[in-house]
């Protein structure tokens, strides 16, 4: 409807370009809601390679607002995080194993994360303790968190370390934090406007954790 009947014929690199194009202030409040949760869900909860297809199936249910409602978009980005994390550990770790007995200088084996993986990269950061300097630096206090932290470089982490580090089942007692706005990121002005707009926003919209 929103997007010429052509809807069966985007990828995600076009979606982005008509979602710009979208003129939100001539709209019902309602329908740029249900085109702003689609694309939120869409191309950011399930976040994957431009030339893939939009998804058909939420595109033809995002009429209807109770679909949104209730659906578990926490569950369904988390389940395409770990898919491709399972098959980066596993399913390319075999390969990697099986292309180095034909070809010892076989040093690397390339993998893609699907998903929300920044919302999980920050979390991971964050909320675990005793992540190694080897992986991750944590540099100047800046905000939004995840730019205080220096990723190093894949080539020099060892993998065996990353899933013993995980794996250990010392570690299964801890309880990780909850992730919360300190007073100087509350102090901010996206933050305040956010805050501004929230009784604006349905009830239900809180509910379901988008915002």
């Amino acid at each position: 409807m929103c997007f010429g009947g052509m809807h069966r014929k985007i990828n995600l690199k076009e979606f982005d370009a008509l979602f710009k194009k979208l003129k939100f202030e001539e709209m019902d409040d309602m329908d740029a809601l249900k085109i702003v949760l689609f694309y939120f869900a869409d191309r950011v909860l399930n976040a994957r390679k431009n030339h893939c297809q939009i998804n058909f199936n939420w595109l033809n249910k995002f009429d209807d607002i109770e679909y949104f409602r209730n659906h578990p978009w926490g569950l369904v980005s988390w389940e395409m995080v770990y898919e491709s994390l399972d098959n980066a550990l596993f399913e390319k770790d075999e390969k990697f194993k099986t292309t180095r007995l034909k070809n010892p200088d076989h040093n690397i084996e390339k993998y893609n994360l699907y998903g929300f993986t920044f919302g999980v990269q920050a979390w991971i950061y964050e909320a675990i303790g005793g992540l190694l300097s080897t992986w991750v630096v944590k540099t100047k206090k800046k905000i939004p968190r995840i730019v205080q932290w220096k990723p190093m470089a894949s080539s020099r982490m060892n993998f065996a370390k990353v899933y013993s580090f995980f794996t250990d089942e010392s570690r299964l007692g801890d309880v990780l934090q909850t992730i919360e706005s300190n007073s100087k990121e509350s102090s901010r002005k996206y933050w305040l406007t956010v805050k501004d707009y929230m009784p604006r926003i349905l009830d239900w919209v809180h509910k379901v954790g988008i915002l």
